[in-house]
């Protein structure tokens, strides 16, 4: 027998069975946390759809409802479960800008240096340009484009340019089809902001760093990649020497 459920309007059963398994008495809530992302992975639970309550879970697992409690607040804080109270929790799936975030704290915990940043960029941006130029829609392009008209009118308001130039890279991710490649391409843009900035103390900097933008859109848009490819290596090579000479830092040193 169903009933319409009085939140989302989603008939489901009275009471919701989902395939676990009881728990041995060691580490109870890591145990449920690791089956209910397993499930959820599995696409057994799917985004938006309603946990079953803390009893019904608490009877199937086997244990109290302050360990189901514990586990589903592990979950929440991992971005793959929403908790509504009064209303129930719900799965959901860890948004780009929550991964971006845990790898930039990580990458600033540990004084990552500025070679490293450089040869993250090196290693993924000219694949990124790459695929955008097989993949972008019209809409990529026009929003490419904003970025860059936007630069335009900036060259004398480093911040503004800064968001702009962040934007510019992060739609040719977006535009590349490939979530990873947009999450990764976040991290960059947390950690390279103070970098950015830097461009500004160097005389037409922010000007070439133009000069290349459009060459990259140019090469988008005629969805030639190994063109895009080469732009972007040559943009970064200018946008690392632009930096380094600026900063006077060195291959080691740290930003």
């Amino acid at each position: 027998m169903f009933r319409p459920d009085p939140i989302r309007g989603v008939e489901r059963p009275e009471r919701q069975m989902l395939p676990v398994r009881k728990v041995n008495r060691e580490g109870l809530s890591e145990q449920i946390v690791e089956q209910l992302q397993d499930l959820i992975f599995e696409k057994r639970l799917r985004s938006g759809e309603r946990l079953p309550s803390e009893r019904e879970l608490a009877q199937q697992f086997g244990v109290s409802r302050t360990v189901i409690r514990e586990a589903t607040k592990i979950l929440a804080q991992r971005g793959m479960l929403t908790i509504e109270p009064g209303r129930g929790t719900f799965v959901s799936l860890p948004a780009e800008q929550d991964v971006a975030l845990s790898i930039t704290l990580f990458a600033r915990a540990r004084d990552i240096s500025f070679a490293d940043l450089v040869a993250v960029r090196r290693a993924l941006e000219p694949d990124i340009a790459e695929l955008a130029a097989e993949r972008a829609t019209e809409e990529h392009l026009r929003r490419l484009q904003a970025s860059i008209d936007i630069m335009d009118r900036s060259l004398d308001d480093p911040e503004a340019y800064v968001v702009a130039d962040q934007k510019f890279h992060g739609v040719l991710a977006e535009a590349s089809d490939n979530d990873l490649f947009v999450a990764i391409s976040g991290v960059i843009v947390n950690l390279e902001e103070d970098a950015r900035q830097l461009m500004f103390a160097i005389p037409e900097a922010p000007e070439r760093g133009q000069h290349y933008h459009r060459k990259i859109l140019a090469c988008v848009a005629a969805g030639d990649g190994k063109c895009a490819r080469t732009m972007m290596l040559e943009h970064l090579l200018q946008v690392e020497q632009s930096i380094r000479g600026v900063a006077g830092l060195s291959r080691d040193k740290e930003m």
